[in-house]
């Protein structure tokens, strides 16, 4: 439970008789913290109580905030819910959808966006499986800056690929795509390091640039993109993850994301059984 709530300073222009039920608003908290909630009803018409049920941050879900959770990520929940003084309410927020934040030209102080629903009480999120990019195969955080392989349009984290993200290069190309293409040498077996950004000069493809509209609209309607259970994921972020076998060694010309890849789907196949600690 949130308890109730210190008055804070209202926003320019609020007038809490304008609240009404499924209103997002923002509310002041005793640790002058914000806090985001939807309205559900009031003690009486006009009166000074009304019920809040709330949205958690990263902050408040099991395993805290990770490198995927946005700056403005919100996850609904439908357990957690009290009643506050009509003069917490400091103003009117809004929470988009993921795909409605992205395609957002500017974001105000007021905008936020879910992705996810959470349970409290279990520690559940819905839905659990999500898509995962980049060679560390995390979740989409529309804050971090990527960029997008001319060939085989897989996106990268810039930081994960040495890129600079205010020098992006006129070209870029995935480790994997330049190793595919460059010229084996005979009786010389061809093998990785890690994945980085050196480049390669290249006659067709996309110019290499940080992620546009076009670009995470691709992000979030790949049908191949690998995906995860975040429940299983927060093994990983808790530096655990239990020993398995996979049925054949990748190949040895096999690139750094070829590789993880083959070992995400691997964990993915296990069951819930084999997944616990």
């Amino acid at each position: 439970m949130r308890g109730d709530k210190k008055k804070g300073p209202l926003k320019k222009g609020f007038d809490p008789s304008q609240l009404e039920e499924g209103s997002i608003v923002s509310v002041n908290g005793e640790d002058e913290d914000i806090y985001i909630a939807e309205v559900l009803e009031f003690e009486s018409k006009g009166g000074p109580q009304v019920k809040l049920r709330w949205f958690y941050k990263p902050e408040d879900v099991v395993y805290g905030r990770q490198v995927w959770h946005g700056s403005k990520e919100l996850f609904k929940q439908t357990q957690v819910s009290d009643w506050n003084s009509v003069h917490s309410v400091t103003g009117f927020c809004k929470v988009h959808t993921l795909e409605e934040y992205q395609d957002l030209d500017l974001v105000e102080e007021d905008d936020y966006f879910c992705r996810q629903a959470y349970k409290p009480n279990s520690g559940e999120f819905v839905p659990d499986i999500v898509p995962v990019f980049c060679v560390c195969e995390t979740p989409y955080n529309p804050d971090r800056p990527m960029v997008e392989c001319e060939d085989c349009g897989e996106v990268f984290h810039c930081e994960c690929v040495a890129i600079e993200s205010n020098k992006i290069p006129s070209r870029y190309r995935c480790e994997s795509c330049r190793l595919r293409s460059a010229p084996s040498k005979p009786g010389v077996q061809r093998t990785t390091g890690e994945t980085h950004a050196e480049l390669a000069p290249a006659k067709r493809g996309r110019q290499a640039k940080t992620l546009t509209k076009t670009g995470r609209k691709r992000i979030r309607k790949d049908p191949n993109a690998p995906k995860r259970s975040l429940t299983a994921y927060n093994f990983f972020v808790r530096d655990y993850r239990k020993k398995y076998l996979a049925d054949r060694s990748p190949a040895a010309t096999a690139s750094v994301i070829e590789v993880t890849r083959a070992c995400g789907k691997a964990w993915n196949l296990l069951g819930a059984k084999e997944r616990e600690p």
